[in-house]
C-alpha cells in the first residue's frame, strides 16, 4: 500500500510516500513565503523520483497543528483535496508528536507561538504524557526543568532539532483513518485577527452606538 505523508506545521517541511509502511522517499523544505505556489513542485518530483502515481496513494498521513497558522492550512488543504479526489481515508497528526519521533525516552516538542508563548506537547516513544498546549514558556519550563526538548525554533536554552521517524509515527497511526470532512486544524490558540475581531465584539456589546 501506498502512503503519503505532509507536514507543512512549522518552518521545517516534510513530505515522503512509503510503501507498506517503509519510507521510499522524502523531502525536507525549508520553509519561506512561496511555499504555496512551490509544494506543488516538491509533491510532483516527490512522486516523480519513485515512479509512484497519485493515484497509488491509498492513504494519507497529516499534521493538523499546532504552529504556523498558514503552514497548517496549506497542508491540510492538500491533504484533505487529496483525499477527497481519491476518495480515501486522511490520519490526523499532531505536529508535536511527529517531533517527538526524534527521540526516544520523555521529550517536549515545543514551537514559538511568540510574546513568551509556546505550542508544547509531551511524549514518551509517541505515547502523550503532557497534553498538546498552549502555555507560558516560562511556567513549562518550571514544570518540567529538566527533561529534553525538541524545536525547529531558537530558544536560549538547549533544544533538540528535529530528525522524525517517518516510519515510527506512520507504524503507530497504522490502523486509523477517517474522512476528510471530520479532519480540522489544531491551532490551539485564535488568530490575532480573530482576537481582535472577539474584541471588537465585545466592544460593540458594552457600548451602544447611536446613529448619528
Amino acid at each position: 500500500m501506498i502512503s503519503f505523508f505532509i507536514d507543512t506545521c512549522t518552518s521545517f517541511v516534510t513530505i515522503a510516500l512509503l510503501k507498506d509502511n517503509k519510507l521510499i522517499n522524502q523531502k525536507n523544505i525549508v520553509s519561506n513565503r512561496d511555499l504555496s505556489n512551490n509544494l506543488f513542485e516538491y509533491i510532483e518530483q516527490l512522486f516523480k523520483e519513485v515512479a509512484i502515481l497519485p493515484k497509488d496513494v491509498k492513504r494519507i498521513y497529516v499534521s493538523i497543528g499546532p504552529g504556523s497558522f498558514t503552514g497548517v492550512r496549506i497542508g491540510l488543504t492538500i491533504a484533505k483535496t487529496y483525499a477527497y479526489s481519491l476518495d480515501i481515508k486522511l490520519v490526523p497528526i499532531s505536529s508535536l508528536e511527529i517531533m517527538s519521533s526524534t527521540l526516544e525516552g520523555d521529550s517536549i516538542s515545543i514551537i514559538d507561538a511568540r510574546r513568551g508563548y509556546v505550542f508544547a506537547g509531551g511524549y514518551n516513544n509517541l505515547n502523550n504524557f503532557f497534553k498538546d498546549s498552549y502555555i507560558e514558556l516560562e511556567t513549562l519550563r518550571r514544570m518540567y526543568p529538566d527533561i529534553r526538548y525538541i524545536s525547529v525554533d531558537p530558544f536560549d536554552f538547549d533544544v533538540v532539532k528535529p530528525n522524525i521517524d517517518i516510519e515510527k509515527i506512520v507504524n503507530n497511526h497504522a490502523e486509523e483513518g477517517i474522512n476528510p470532512s471530520l479532519v480540522n486544524p489544531n491551532y490551539l490558540k485564535i488568530t490575532e485577527a480573530e482576537a481582535n475581531l472577539n474584541n471588537g465584539n465585545i466592544w460593540n456589546k458594552r457600548y451602544k452606538w447611536d446613529k448619528i
